[in-house]
C-alpha cells in the first residue's frame, strides 16, 4: 500500500451520517468508501468515491456555492503523522505533506509527500491535481528517485452531465509511457444514486471485467441491497450482498451480510446500530454467524463532543465471554468544527501493539463567487535573480519561503501589513521555491524562480 497523507484528507469529508450509512465491514473487498485512514493505493475499491476534491469541506463545495453567498473552508498548510515508538513508547515522525498549494477555488493543485528517515525529512512521493470547474479530472503521481521527480501513476476521471463520475482510468509509468492498468464504470438511475460499479484490468490488449457491485435503493433514496459479484471468465457469479434496513426516520438501524455459497445465500454477519437523540451513531455491534446462531464479533462505541463532532471511536473484541477493547481512536476539532488531529492505538491480548497520531495545520478562509477573485497579488521581477516584490490590493500578514524539499529559507511573521513587501533571497540557490503569503483572511501562494 501506498503511503499518502493528503488522501486521509478526503477520509474527514464524510460526516457521522455517512460513516453510518457504509459502515466497515469484515468483506472480502473493501466497501466503497475513501478508503482507509492514511493508504492510498492503486486499488480503485480504495479510492473510487474521490470525488471533486481532496478537502473536508470541498467535498460539495460547487453545490456550497450554489446555496451558500458565503461559506468557511479550512485550508491545510501541512499534515503531519507520527507512528507510536512502542519500546520507546514515544512518538517518532513518519509522514508529513508540505507544500500545499491551491487555486482561487481553494482546489489543491500540488502536494510533496516526505517520510522520516530517522534523522531528517526527504522526498518521497509529489502529487498533481487538474481540475474542470471543481470536478477533479487528472491526478499525477510522481516518485522521487534521489534527484528529481519520476512518473509513477496516473488517474484520469470523467464526468456525467450532471458532475457524477463515469469513468475513472488509472495507467502506470512503464519508464516511457502510460500503460492502462484499470479502469472503473459507473452507471446510476433517474436519482443520481450509484447502482453500478464496475471494475476492469487491463490484461495488455484489452480490458477483462473483474469486480462489480449492484446496488437498488428505496423511495427514500437509501441503499437497500448492494450485491457483489466476481468475474468468473465468462459470467459475474454472486460473492456476497448486504442487506440494509431502515428506522421509521431514515437512519440505517442493521446491516445483514450474505455469502452465496453452493448456489445458496447463507448468512454471514450482521451489524446492529443504535443512535443519541441527536441522531449520531452510538454503538454498532457485529456478529458472525455460526451455522445455527449469531455469535459476538465486535462492538464499537461512539462518543461525541457538545457540538457533534466524533470525539472517540473505541473498538472491542468478544473473548468468548466479555468484550476486551482493541483500539482507540480520538479526534480533536477547532470551534469551526474543523479536525485538528487524530490518533488511534490498537492491542492485542491487552497490549498496545502499535499507533499513529495525524495533525492538520490549517487556517480558515471564507469564500464566495464573487470573493474568490478579490485577492490580487503580484510578484516582480519573477524569474528573477533573488531581488523580488511583493504587492497587493490588501496588507500583507505571514510571508514564507520554501525550498523543493520542504525546507524554509524565509520567514517574516512581523505583520507589519503593509502592501508592498522586498523580499532578498540572493543568497539563496538557484531554483524554484514556494512562496506562502497571508492576504487579510486567505493564504496566497506563488511559485519563485531564482535564476
Amino acid at each position: 500500500m501506498r503511503k499518502v497523507i493528503l488522501y486521509s484528507i478526503l477520509l474527514l469529508s464524510i460526516n457521522t451520517y455517512a460513516q453510518v450509512k457504509q459502515p466497515s465491514l469484515r468483506n472480502g473487498l473493501p466497501l466503497p468508501a475513501s478508503g482507509e485512514y492514511l493508504r492510498k493505493s492503486h486499488n480503485p475499491h480504495v479510492r473510487e468515491m474521490h470525488n471533486i476534491a481532496l478537502l473536508p469541506s470541498q467535498k460539495n463545495y460547487s453545490r456550497q456555492k450554489q446555496t451558500k453567498a458565503l461559506s468557511l473552508i479550512p485550508i491545510y498548510d501541512d499534515v503531519y503523522m507520527w507512528t507510536r515508538d512502542i519500546p520507546g513508547k514515544k512518538w517518532v515522525y513518519d509522514t508529513r505533506a508540505i507544500n500545499l498549494v491551491y487555486d482561487v477555488n481553494s482546489n489543491l493543485l500540488s502536494s510533496v509527500d516526505q517520510t522520516w528517515n530517522g534523522t531528517g525529512w526527504v522526498n518521497d512521493q509529489q502529487v498533481t491535481y487538474t481540475y474542470t470547474g471543481n470536478n477533479l479530472t487528472d491526478e499525477l503521481w510522481q516518485k522521487w528517485n534521489g534527484t528529481i521527480w519520476v512518473n509513477d501513476y496516473k488517474y484520469t476521471t470523467t464526468y456525467t452531465a450532471d458532475n457524477l463520475i463515469s469513468l475513472e482510468l488509472g495507467q502506470l509509468w512503464n519508464g516511457s509511457a502510460w500503460v492502462n492498468d484499470y479502469q472503473s464504470l459507473y452507471a446510476y438511475d433517474v436519482n443520481k444514486n450509484r447502482i453500478k460499479f464496475t471494475q476492469q484490468m487491463w490484461n495488455g490488449s484489452s480490458w477483462d471485467n473483474s469486480y462489480q457491485e449492484a446496488s437498488t435503493y428505496n423511495t427514500d433514496k437509501n441503499v437497500t441491497v448492494k450485491l457483489f459479484q466476481f468475474w468468473s471468465g465468462s459470467d459475474w457469479t454472486d460473492g456476497y450482498r448486504d442487506n440494509y434496513s431502515y428506522d421509521s426516520g431514515k437512519k440505517l438501524i442493521g446491516i445483514l451480510e450474505e455469502s452465496f455459497t453452493m448456489d445458496v445465500w447463507e448468512n454471514y454477519s450482521k451489524s446492529s446500530l443504535t443512535y443519541d437523540t441527536n441522531n449520531n451513531l452510538t454503538n454498532e455491534l457485529m456478529q458472525d454467524w455460526n451455522g445455527s446462531g449469531w455469535d459476538n464479533y465486535s462492538n464499537s462505541i461512539y462518543a461525541y463532543d457538545e457540538r457533534n463532532n466524533l470525539k472517540t471511536r473505541t473498538d472491542q473484541l468478544w473473548d468468548g465471554a466479555s468484550w476486551v477493547q482493541s483500539s482507540l481512536n480520538a479526534n480533536t476539532f477547532d470551534i469551526n468544527n474543523f479536525m485538528l488531529s487524530e490518533t488511534n492505538r490498537n492491542w492485542t491480548n491487552s497490549i498496545l501493539i502499535n499507533g499513529d497520531s495525524t495533525y492538520y495545520n490549517i487556517h480558515t478562509v471564507i469564500t464566495s463567487i464573487n470573493e474568490l477573485n478579490t485577492e490580487t497579488l503580484s510578484l516582480f521581477p519573477n524569474p528573477g535573480y533573488g531581488k523580488f516584490t511583493i504587492k497587493s490590493n490588501n496588507p500583507i500578514g505571514n510571508v514564507e519561503i520554501y525550498n523543493m524539499s520542504g525546507e524554509r529559507v524565509y520567514s517574516d511573521t512581523k505583520n507589519k501589513q503593509q502592501n508592498t513587501l522586498d523580499i532578498d533571497l540572493r543568497n539563496s540557490s538557484k531554483g524554484v521555491y514556494l512562496l506562502k503569503v497571508s492576504v487579510g483572511n486567505r493564504i496566497i501562494n506563488r511559485k519563485v524562480i531564482i535564476k
